[in-house]
């Protein structure tokens, strides 16, 4: 057996009468399956790849919300602890001022 036969294999794919790999001329055709062929097989790598990427994208999103979410509690409790002491004052330092007095 020649390096040509260690190199590439063949494979024989039939398609029906209507299938537009007919439409390329001949001579061509053998070379445009190849070309759809590996296409295709490497748009399945690449969606893999994406959604993998997409999953940690959204993994980090979430962590980010999560941290987002954690300080407006903690700025609203700061505001609501503020807003008492100014102004009419609330129930709480109402009842703290009556008792002083």
């Amino acid at each position: 057996m020649g390096s040509k036969k260690r190199g590439r294999r063949r494979i024989t794919v039939t398609f029906p009468p209507e299938h537009p790999v007919w439409g390329y001329p001949p001579g061509e055709r053998s070379a445009r399956v190849r070309e759809l062929v590996d296409a295709a097989l490497g748009s399945v790598v690449v969606d893999r790849g994406i959604i993998e990427g997409i999953f940690g994208i959204l993994k980090d999103i979430v962590g980010k919300l999560s941290a987002l979410e954690e300080k407006v509690e903690k700025l609203s409790a700061m505001q609501e602890g503020s807003s008492g002491s100014k102004g009419n004052g609330g129930p709480k330092e109402t009842k703290t001022f009556s008792g002083c007095n």
